[in-house]
């Protein structure tokens, strides 16, 4: 088991954490971005991950480790950081599939 200061994104980022803060609509919208094939990496490290995520329109997502703790950021949720939005599951699903890929 990795501690706080060792831990990945990937370490982070399940299904079952991304339905947990993503609305059932979030979720559902986010899928559909990502089947489309919408969402394009711009930065791709352990520790944080930035990409384009282009639903009706492009927004930046960016994902980042803060002692051990998945945080986040969508240019459409900038007064509403909390929200884990249609683009952040987007992000969220594309870090799984290509994590997937990878084993």
């Amino acid at each position: 088991m990795s501690d706080l200061t060792t831990l990945s994104i990937l370490d982070l980022v399940d299904d079952e954490m991304i339905r947990a803060l993503a609305t059932p609509a979030n979720y559902r919208l986010g899928q559909a971005i990502l089947q489309i094939g919408r969402v394009d990496l711009i930065e791709s490290n352990p520790d944080r991950i930035s990409a384009r995520v282009n639903g009706s329109q492009r927004r930046k997502v960016s994902f980042w480790c803060d002692q051990g703790h998945l945080q986040w950021r969508c240019s459409c949720t900038l007064k509403q950081r909390h929200v884990f939005c249609k683009h952040c599951v987007a992000l969220a699903l594309t870090i799984l599939n290509r994590a997937s890929t990878m084993e």
